[in-house]
């Protein structure tokens, strides 16, 4: 399954944190963040797993968008 995020901005508190972020991993992918503190890794995390909404840009896993696909029962 890949994981896509196109375009992604994060804007928290009215203050740009994340501005067109475009990683891509394919499964066998092995991704690793780096970068000094304060520098959005936390908020790329959460917001590919929706616990941040994105202000723009989209997250995709297997072609389909995550801000469409239901939490679960």
């Amino acid at each position: 399954m890949q994981l896509t995020v196109d375009q992604l901005h994060i804007t928290l508190d009215r203050t740009p944190v994340l501005r067109a972020v475009n990683p891509e991993a394919d499964k066998r992918d092995t991704v690793g963040l780096v970068g000094p503190n304060g520098s959005g890794r936390s908020t790329l995390l959460c917001t590919v797993h929706r616990s941040l909404r994105s202000a723009d840009g989209v997250v995709g896993v297997g072609g389909d968008d995550v801000g469409e696909l239901s939490r679960g029962p």
